[in-house]
């Protein structure tokens, strides 16, 4: 899934998120951003939520669907109920 709607205004922050491709870059981007991981309520999932810049911010991490798949992160923002970055794109773990 590639972006949706994307202000110019959140163009650093959803670039960093586009940056993240690994365990290293998404705990770097968390402690850099202050998001923090949250319960998931699935075991296999791990979520990481905060605010920068005055958007909400949220991360997953998506376990393999099969034995010949690959871990996923989705990255989402939002700003008053309006998304402006939304992506699903492979990850290394």
């Amino acid at each position: 899934m590639q972006g949706g709607v994307r202000s110019a205004q959140y163009d650093s922050l959803c670039s960093a998120l586009d940056g993240i491709h690994g365990r290293q870059e998404l705990t770097e981007f968390a402690s850099d951003w202050g998001l923090h991981r949250t319960p998931s309520g699935d075991s296999a999932v791990e979520l990481w939520k905060g605010a920068a810049m005055g958007a909400g911010v949220e991360i997953l991490l998506l376990p393999p669907v099969s034995a010949s798949s690959d871990w996923a992160i989705s990255t989402l923002v939002t700003v008053g109920g309006r998304v402006e970055h939304v992506r699903r794109r492979a990850f290394r773990i």
